[in-house]
């Protein structure tokens, strides 16, 4: 191997989140990191209200049943 992981970035969380569910397979764990429990984002010019991770996981699995 040539040390190189591949990879995917995107920009928008709740895709990202769902993308990572979809294209696990059975046996693989998802981690979800990085936002911790912050509900708002601040930019200094625009405020924004966020999804819980929990609440867009909840969501993807539904999609399963």
């Amino acid at each position: 191997m040539d040390g190189k992981v591949p990879s995917t970035i995107i920009v928008n969380r709740e895709e990202a989140i769902k993308q990572a569910i979809c294209e696990s397979k059975e046996g693989e764990i998802v981690f979800i990191s990085g936002r911790g429990n912050r509900r708002v984002l601040c930019n200094g010019e625009n405020t924004m209200k966020l999804l819980k991770d929990s609440d867009v996981v909840k969501k993807v699995l539904e999609q399963f049943k």
